[in-house]
């Protein structure tokens, strides 16, 4: 008993009306159904069935489709108009639809009918067949629907899911990043500090020739505190707190330009977020990676603008281009969170014999 119930509160609820299916279903059973009788009359005649005959119900066929599809269609709307009614709308539309079938096959009665459809048992049967089918096809539509939306919303909720697990990993690669600039900025500094301290005096007690020797590591060592130590901190960890995108992503271009020409055309109006201004520095960053190691490109461009409501990214290399299929890397990856997080589009392919990564961050 448990099992058969839930199919009768499907049977017997309100679905939502749907006149062009119905009609459409209703019009080819019809159809079906009007050729069988035919040919059972005329087997049992010793005979065929002739062309004439199918014409006749043509009118029968055609004044259903239309009172059906006008009937649905006002029954849809008041649904959608009175929706604590839409129950008893429902059933009273189903009455109707039948209603109209039997009217239909009333009026197309003429001369060249047969003489079984002209009893008027005959508009009963048209009634209760035809609200029975508008029932069976608003189930099963409704049930096909209804799974499906279920289904809908359990790949919405996997997406949201995605999303929030892609978020916790961008923010677990920033504050590893972040955790790392900080230890070369004030650890691994003050270590080449002490180091270079304690040089000094060393090399105090050394001859002259071992002393400008000593003196040339000690340069050294401060050239790459002051400068590599620097630089690599601020890719880790740019900053980003001011009103425009263009310092942080100057001194990143400054990393490459001893082996790359870069050219930057930025458009900004100061209204980027933190977050998104990280975005687009790190998309910045797998291109220019990307024209570097894998492309071996000589010469990039990089545009960035800001419109009102999404930020475009375009970096062009004249590097090898793009094979067919590529194999997505660690950099595809990276690209792909960061996207998503703005519910943003990205694409790379080769025109006019360049490698083109465009990404649109929707805001």
């Amino acid at each position: 008993m448990s099992k058969i119930w839930p199919g009768f509160n499907l049977a017997f609820q309100s679905w939502p009306i749907r006149p062009m299916p119905t009609v459409i279903v209703l019009t080819i059973f019809q159809i079906l159904v009007n050729f069988a009788v035919l040919a059972a009359a005329a087997r049992a005649q010793g005979t065929t069935v002739k062309l004439i005959q199918l014409l006749v119900t043509g009118p029968s066929v055609l004044l259903g489709f239309i009172f059906g599809l006008v009937v649905l269609s006002i029954f849809k709307r008041l649904t959608e108009k009175f929706p604590q009614q839409s129950t008893a709308l429902y059933w009273l539309g189903g009455a109707f639809f039948g209603a109209a079938m039997s009217l239909a096959r009333i009026l197309s009665i003429s001369d060249l009918t047969p003489e079984y459809w002209k009893d008027p048992a005959t508009a009963v049967r048209v009634f209760i067949g035809a609200s029975m089918l508008f029932l069976t096809v608003q189930v099963s539509l409704g049930v096909s629907n209804a799974r499906l939306a279920e289904q809908v919303a359990v790949a919405e909720a996997a997406k949201a899911s995605l999303e929030v697990q892609r978020g916790k990993l961008i923010s677990a690669q920033e504050d590893v990043r972040r955790q790392i600039a900080d230890f070369l900025h004030d650890r691994l500094q003050s270590d080449l500090v002490l180091l270079g301290i304690q040089m000094q005096r060393f090399i105090e007690k050394l001859s002259d020739k071992d002393r400008s020797v000593a003196q040339a590591y000690i340069e050294e060592i401060e050239r790459i505190r002051q400068f590599d130590v620097r630089s690599v901190s601020k890719q880790l960890a740019p900053e980003l707190t001011g009103p425009f995108l263009r310092p942080a992503l100057e001194d990143l271009l400054s990393s490459y330009l001893n082996v790359i020409e870069v050219q930057l055309k930025l458009s900004e109006h100061g209204n980027l977020t933190p977050q998104l201004k990280l975005a687009c520095y790190r998309i910045v960053e797998q291109g220019l990676l990307n024209a570097a190691k894998h492309a071996a490109a000589d010469q990039v461009s990089i545009t960035v603008i800001e419109n009102s409501n999404q930020l475009e990214i375009l970096v062009k290399n004249n590097g090898v281009l793009l094979q067919p299929n590529p194999v997505a890397g660690a950099g595809f990856a990276i690209i792909e969170d960061w996207v998503g997080q703005f519910d943003g589009t990205w694409s790379l392919s080769s025109a006019e014999n360049q490698t083109v990564l465009a990404v649109t961050l929707r805001f």
